[in-house]
């Protein structure tokens, strides 16, 4: 029969050996610094994994970025290759339509200029007519 106080019957292997208080101490103190150092450890390690998943997300954003650019550069290629095909055409367009424009021109002048000038066109016709009849070459 055993009891709880007994070392042996609880299976612990501790020897409790009488120590100086400052030997105590010490040892405490090694025992706390051993703690925390596996502790910077485990968060050291901890750092290095967060800063592993940092890295990768960096990564990713980095590249998303690069297609972001690439994607926008087409966008930007596609449109102004548009414009210029929209441009060309509406240089066609308006070189036919000054071609138009100058034909009128060149008529409205035209008329303008035998409105203003028809007497002058009568009278010339009226002289040489006259010239040449006297002249007996006119009807006969």
């Amino acid at each position: 029969m055993s009891s709880a106080s007994d070392p042996q019957a609880a299976g612990s292997a501790e020897v409790f050996v009488p120590v100086r208080d400052e030997d105590a101490m010490r040892g405490f103190l090694l025992q706390a610094l051993k703690a925390n150092t596996e502790a910077m450890g485990r968060l050291a390690e901890r750092g290095d994994k967060q800063d592993g998943k940092l890295d990768g997300i960096v990564g990713t954003l980095h590249s998303i970025d690069k297609r972001l650019t690439v994607i926008e550069n087409n966008s930007i290629e596609r449109d102004v290759k548009k414009c210029r095909e929209d441009l060309d055409a509406i240089d066609k367009r308006l070189a036919a339509l000054e071609a138009i424009e100058n034909q009128r021109k060149g008529a409205m002048g035209l008329w303008d200029w035998f409105r203003k000038s028809w007497p002058a066109i009568v009278g010339l016709i009226a002289i040489v007519a006259v010239i040449l009849n006297t002249n007996g070459k006119w009807g006969g």
